[in-house]
């Protein structure tokens, strides 16, 4: 579980993967709702599966650099 400050609020965690990183706010949902944190951990720092090759690679579409997009 990700910490709570005092007021019972989840912080926002700070994810790494192969030297990119990003915070994520999290939230508690339940059981039967899909865990989809990987595939938003993915999107987030702009990596694509490469299934055949079976690894994960940098988003060509981007340079191979992590975007994010600010709204």
């Amino acid at each position: 579980m990700f910490p709570a400050d005092a007021s019972g609020k989840r912080r926002p965690a700070l994810r790494r993967m192969m030297g990119r990183k990003e915070d994520l706010d999290v939230i508690e949902v339940p059981e039967a709702v899909p865990n989809l944190l990987v595939q938003v951990l993915l999107k987030v720092l702009d990596w694509v599966v490469d299934s055949k090759g079976r690894k994960l690679t940098p988003n060509p579409a981007h340079g191979c650099e992590q975007m994010t997009e600010e709204y």
